[in-house]
């Protein structure tokens, strides 16, 4: 470069040397196609045989040869210089790069050149995306590397190259939390945690359709069980169902996330309503949405675990929805037939549930038993627990 640099100046004396661009130090037409020539000529080939021994990890040193180029020569000709010599030496390096074994990250060897190279850099993204998408092939939501690995690129990738790899990144966290058990007592909530663990990589809509495809499912059939259980102390359920509140704390403002749990909380008020269950005592049947919320409210070390406002109050006709398809699970469960009936009571729908029918208001269940005799109804309506319900049905 330092050989080169003389001829700078005598490219800048040949005819035109008064030009405009000459009087702002640079070159007219006829010197800056004379260094071009000569920078193809002399300085390209000898530029490409010694960069052979350059190690693109070590881009300090790219960086300065641009740098002088610029300073020395021209934007133009150092801009060749980063298109010819470096660029190609870089897609070798990707070639090479094995994220299975090699821990240094692309990113931090190949994003410096982002403001010289700009898009011309974009023929590295397809085998980049290929590599780290394989690296994912066999890798747990545990192991915190892939966010490493992943998350610099969020802003340089294009969708085409972004949108494939978050694909997998949720399949794998799917995968993690279907399989994860949900116990009341001593749950591993590590697959929970990796999954948020990706907030600010994967919108948030997205971690709540995790949940809702893996995870709630399982939690509602466990909330069930539990209050089928005759030892079932409401106290310890609603405790649980705060714990597991509060650890989606987070995703408050995602509406199926409230949606889920505004669901799990109607399904424990019928419950308490139908006379509660197992230890539950009869006092402690909460009736109203503000008793709900009190209760909530005052348990220890629960004052400010939620985060944010409780669900709105759902209208009664969603809480008897919630309820009769509750009851229909269960029916699927035990085996017993539910299906509504022609036959309505004070204009209320009438079902059948197992051998008994049943109507739903005010999130109770009333029952009545099958007539011996073979009639619809064997005696009068009355509210009946889960337990009951269950006794009455299998008659």
């Amino acid at each position: 470069l330092k050989e080169l640099a003389p001829w700078v100046k005598l490219c800048a004396s040949l005819p035109g040397a008064n030009s405009k661009a000459s009087r702002r130090g640079g070159l007219n037409d006829a010197g800056s196609s004379f260094l071009r020539r000569l920078s193809d000529i002399a300085l390209l080939p000898r530029l490409r045989a010694a960069i052979v021994e350059w190690e693109p990890r070590q881009f300090e040193a790219g960086l300065r040869l641009v740098e002088s180029c610029r300073k020395l020569l021209s934007t133009e000709i150092a801009d060749e210089v980063a298109i010819q010599v470096v660029l190609p030496r870089l897609r070798s390096q990707v070639d090479s790069w094995d994220p299975r074994v090699d821990r240094t990250a692309p990113h931090s060897w190949i994003h410096p050149w982002l403001d010289i190279l700009g898009r011309r850099l974009e023929v590295l993204w397809a085998p980049i995306r290929f590599k780290l998408s394989t690296s994912l092939d066999r890798w747990h939501p545990s192991d915190p590397s892939a966010f490493s690995l992943l998350r610099p690129w969020q802003q340089v990738f294009d969708m085409a190259n972004w949108e494939p790899l978050m694909e997998k990144v949720l399949s794998r966290l799917d995968r993690s939390l279907a399989d994860m058990p949900i116990k009341p007592d001593g749950q591993d909530l590590e697959p929970v945690k990796n999954l948020l663990a990706w907030r600010g990589v994967l919108p948030d809509d997205a971690i709540a359709r995790v949940l809702d495809h893996s995870f709630f499912p399982s939690w509602h059939q466990a909330l069930r069980s539990w209050l089928r259980m005759p030892t079932c102390v409401f106290d310890e359920v609603l405790e649980w169902y705060g714990g597991w509140k509060a650890e989606l704390q987070v995703l408050r403002e995602e509406g199926s996330i409230q949606k889920q749990f505004a669901q799990a909380l109607e399904v424990m008020k019928a419950t308490m309503a139908a006379g509660g269950v197992g230890a539950a005592a009869e006092e402690n049947v909460v009736d109203s949405d503000s008793e709900m919320e009190a209760a909530e409210a005052s348990m220890p070390g629960r004052s400010n675990s939620f985060g944010g406002a409780a669900p709105a109050p759902v209208a009664s006709e969603e809480v008897t929805l919630s309820l009769t398809d509750y009851l229909a699970e269960i029916a699927g469960e035990e085996g017993l037939v539910f299906k509504p009936k022609k036959m309505p009571h004070n204009g209320k729908q009438v079902y059948q549930f197992g051998s008994a029918s049943l109507y739903v208001e005010r999130s109770e269940v009333y029952v009545a038993p099958k007539a011996a005799s073979g009639g619809e109804v064997g005696g009068p309506w009355r509210p009946v627990s889960m337990d009951e319900l269950l006794k009455l049905g299998k008659l």
